[in-house]
């Protein structure tokens, strides 16, 4: 007789999962599209009452994972309970004191995915991750930057208690990393920058100069219709940033090749 399928193997054990075999199987079915899809909703609701037992055991880094995860697996995100929810928002403030950089932007990033786990946050719960995103500006590489900066646009209440010193923390890691973002990353930090204002008003000259630079640099990556869109995004920003008195609002313009297109 054949053997249990991936999904029937995992329907069967989840029971038994423990966080770390949680997180594991979630982030596994969210990259295997023909596993997911065969998916029952037996086996979803399983995979659901396991997130929810488990939740208080769960690491900052497997909070982030479970969540981001639940964004790419919507049959388990709609087998989640009320309760569910509510578990997971308690998981997330309790780890958000220790949460690093890249886990600080994934969290966001799924909760900016998941109406339902970020409605179920408490304002405690969203100062947290203020603080977390506060402490760990200066160790955000380029993907954690635009993650936040994304995930921030979209979710007023975590913007909403993000003190000014995590603005200007922010600002400094833009400029810190725009020379290494590629061009999806550097595409996604300037359109969420001009949904930012806070940010916008704490970026220094030589910070919107490099962003100016950037679009130069990433062109080939991005298209001429997102050359374009750029372009105008980052002249969105000077605007925004000269009528509050940032450091964007002077003559930074890219070179004479874009002039010229």
């Amino acid at each position: 007789m054949p053997g249990p399928t991936v999904w029937e193997f995992v329907e069967r054990e989840c029971c038994n999962m423990n966080s770390l075999g949680v997180g594991s199987t979630l982030i596994s079915l969210g990259k295997l599209e023909a596993v997911a899809a065969s998916l029952s909703p037996s086996g979803c609701a399983g995979l659901a009452e396991a997130v929810e037992r488990s939740a208080g055991e769960t690491n900052p880094r497997g909070i982030a994972n479970v969540l981001l995860a639940f964004s790419k697996l919507e049959a388990v995100e709609a087998a989640m309970l009320p309760s569910g929810w509510a578990v997971l928002s308690k998981a997330v403030e309790r780890n958000a004191r220790d949460m690093n950089a890249q886990d600080a932007a994934t969290t966001l990033t799924g909760l900016r995915n998941l109406i339902a786990a970020a409605a179920a946050v408490a304002p405690s719960g969203w100062v947290g991750l203020a603080q977390a995103v506060e402490r760990t500006t200066c160790e955000m590489n380029p993907r954690n930057v635009s993650g936040t900066l994304d995930a921030l646009s979209n979710l007023e209440a975590a913007a909403a208690v993000v003190p000014r010193d995590g603005w200007v923390g922010m600002a400094g890691a833009v400029e810190r990393t725009t020379r290494g973002m590629n061009p999806y990353d550097f595409f996604g930090s300037l359109n969420s920058l001009n949904r930012l204002e806070a940010v916008t008003a704490e970026m220094s000259p030589s910070g919107c100069a490099g962003l100016a630079e950037a679009v130069e640099r990433n062109a080939s990556g991005m298209g001429p219709r997102r050359v374009l869109t750029a372009l105008y995004a980052l002249g969105q920003l000077k605007a925004v940033s000269a009528a509050r008195g940032g450091g964007c609002g002077g003559q930074h313009e890219p070179s004479t090749y874009f002039q010229n297109a």
